[in-house]
């Protein structure tokens, strides 16, 4: 027994050493760089920064970005500027601002990556002057979060991976995140929050508003006069401040409980309800979820 613990702790360290010899050859050879996978099979890529910090822009009142992997922020301060640190190993950025049109893009070849090494920050920020309103924001996002804190008339919002969110008033606006959150904290008169995979929360003074996700919860606060909130695997919340007496309703789950709540409240058991002259059309289904709807609030 003896002289197998032996060669066990002889084996032991003999790999030990090989470890640290190869320990110290990679930190002479330098950090390790991402490997990715392309139609050639695996590649190991070069790695290049791009900066870019201007804070004296000509006004805009347009912004158009459609962008791989970024988080992108558009806030508001005392100038109109562009902040960008991200590296340019997989798409190449670039930007322009003509014509009252600020621009972002990322082009190039999007391959698998292995992600054998160390990324660094991929990130946008767009500064606009505070008490401008924008005529209109597009964003695209392959893999990021947006948020768009400046008031905007038309808006549209879209991030295949991260989180979507919308903090400024806009006159329509449309936040879609296939996989991440989708949230508004502004008034909108006509609005579209939808996620497939990930929780959607709105809060705000609306028209219309359609909020809807796949998997994950759903929530409506504030006041409407139109609402289709659903889910299908998820809880549904609707908190208004519309009475009851004025409001045609449809509420439904498959498995889940329903609860009504507020003044004039009916019973939880009646799943639709018809108002003779309706200031609010609710509608609030889930599959697999509980249903909450409190009006008069």
């Amino acid at each position: 027994m003896k002289r197998a613990w032996n060669i066990i702790w002889k084996i032991a360290l003999a790999m030990g050493a090989v470890g640290i010899v190869l320990t110290l050859i990679g930190l002479k050879l330098g950090w390790p760089q991402p490997v990715a996978w392309g139609p050639h099979g695996p590649k190991v890529m070069e790695v290049s920064d791009v900066s870019v910090t201007e804070n004296n822009l000509t006004p805009f009142d347009t912004i158009a970005m459609d962008v791989g992997i970024l988080d992108i922020q558009v806030v508001t301060g005392d100038h109109y500027g562009l902040q960008i640190s991200a590296d340019t190993t997989y798409m190449t950025i670039t930007w322009s601002n003509d014509n009252g049109t600020l621009k972002v893009s990322q082009t190039g070849n999007n391959p698998y990556i292995l992600n054998f090494g160390f990324n660094s920050v991929q990130e946008a920020v767009v500064t606009v002057p505070s008490g401008v309103t924008l005529k209109r924001v597009d964003i695209s996002n392959g893999a990021g979060n947006v948020t768009l804190g400046v008031p905007a008339g038309t808006v549209s919002l879209y991030s295949a991976v991260g989180d979507v969110k919308l903090t400024a008033p806009a006159d329509k606006a449309t936040v879609r995140t296939n996989t991440g959150n989708a949230g508004v904290e502004a008034d909108v008169p006509s609005l579209t929050a939808t996620s497939s995979t990930g929780d959607v929360r709105v809060s705000g003074s609306f028209d219309t508003v359609q909020a809807n996700t796949s998997t994950g919860s759903v929530t409506v606060t504030g006041s409407a006069t139109n609402v289709d909130a659903t889910s299908s695997i998820g809880d549904v919340r609707v908190t208004l401040s519309t009475p009851w007496a004025t409001t045609t309703y449809t509420v439904h789950t498959s498995v889940g409980d329903i609860r009504f709540a507020g003044p004039g409240a009916p019973p939880s058991d009646n799943r639709s309800g018809q108002a003779s002259s309706p200031q609010l059309t609710l509608t609030a289904t889930t599959s697999t979820g509980d249903v909450y709807v409190t009006l008069g609030v």
